[in-house]
């Protein structure tokens, strides 16, 4: 009986100790950037926007189908166990190769007047300049990623962002990391990270008139040449 009280108490104590280990996130504030448009995903006329603890991943979408240049982006200050350590003990960091009409930007979203432009502005205006503005020392974190584009005739772009708890594979993406220390320097919590990663897909939508395959041009051919003979035919008769 002793032996089974033994094992049940370490159950609990794991148990315990993974509940512990999970990381809590919570969006301060978001906003998309449509050509300039701003949709918000919390009141920006309140003096503290509305928080919400969140679990990873969450995305956003859009597509986009006139002829033109467009933008789009979003903007996003996720805490990571911002009650046990607080909100700016973070980093913040750029990972992988950009690719072509992508852009990025990190930084403290209010920066306390010492950044200007900050990364709010810059996501505002749609104008990211690939860089850290936090230098890479812990702060506050906001990120930010966009997409510069052209559409033809005939053409869909579709975008999809991801901010998520687990490390992508491949592509380029932005890091938001939380060492889970307090400022007094206790560990209180585990490390925990979110990556924050993105993807566009430009496709022609129709609207071209379609090329016959060989084959079809060949038999298109002999059908021809034969009505051809047989018109002969009813001339000479």
């Amino acid at each position: 009986m002793k032996r089974i009280w033994i094992v049940m108490a370490m159950v609990l104590v794991v148990c315990s100790a993974n509940l512990a280990s999970a990381a809590v996130y919570n969006m301060y504030e978001s906003f998309t950037n449509s050509d300039g448009t701003l949709t918000w995903g919390a009141d920006p006329s309140l003096l503290v926007p509305t928080s919400s603890d969140f679990t990873a991943p969450l995305t956003w979408s859009a597509t986009f189908n006139t002829i033109g240049l467009h933008y789009f982006g979003v903007f996003v200050d996720p805490e990571i166990d911002e009650l046990l350590n607080t909100y700016y003990n973070e980093k913040g960091s750029a990972q992988g190769t950009l690719a072509a009409g992508q852009s990025w930007q990190i930084g403290d979203p209010v920066a306390d007047n010492t950044v200007s432009p900050n990364i709010y502005d810059l996501a505002s205006r749609g104008t990211l300049t690939n860089s850290d503005l936090n230098g890479g020392i812990a702060n506050d974190v906001a990120l930010a990623l966009g997409w510069n584009f052209n559409l033809g005739a005939n053409q869909t772009a579709t975008l999809s962002f991801t901010l998520s708890d687990i490390l992508p594979t491949s592509g380029f993406f932005l890091h938001q990391y939380d060492p889970g220390i307090s400022p007094e320097g206790v560990q209180v919590s585990d490390p925990a990270s979110l990556y924050f990663y993105s993807t566009l897909l430009i496709e022609d939508t129709g609207g071209n008139t379609p090329v016959p395959e060989p084959s079809t041009i060949v038999l298109l051919g002999t059908a021809l040449a034969g009505l051809g003979l047989y018109a002969r035919k009813r001339k000479n008769v």
